[in-house]
């Protein structure tokens, strides 16, 4: 009965313990989203980060996703005149923020970019 009663209560003690550290994920601060898109390789190859211009930190069940926007310029002049407008989606995995997708040129010319900079996936 001793052992049932132990075994039930690390349970429980193990889920709120997961919902908590679910539950505490912090913002993503407008220096980390610059950071972290900036040091993008598949971002890097053509342009140049000007600026996030905004953040939004999802709640509840979506709360390991931050969304937001940024501005940026081609590298090569020929490809675009000023700042473009992109929307970009990060993800909180095992204690930590990364870029998961960006996109830009929406609704004339979507161009979609999927970098999965999170940690390394199961197999």
């Amino acid at each position: 009965m001793l052992r049932r009663w132990v075994s039930g209560a690390l349970v429980t003690a193990a889920l709120i313990t997961a919902l908590a550290c679910r539950a505490n994920i912090p913002d993503l601060s407008e220096t980390e989203a610059t950071d972290i898109i900036s040091r993008e390789p598949k971002f890097n190859l053509y342009a140049r980060l000007v600026k996030v211009e905004s953040l939004f930190h999802a709640k509840g069940s979506m709360n390991f996703a931050s969304t937001g926007k940024f501005t940026f310029v081609y590298l090569d002049p020929s490809r675009g005149a000023g700042p473009i407008l992109a929307d970009v989606e990060f993800r909180y995995q095992q204690g930590k923020w990364y870029l998961n997708r960006f996109d830009y040129g929406c609704p004339e010319e979507c161009h979609f970019i999927y970098v999965y900079d999170g940690p390394p996936k199961r197999k």
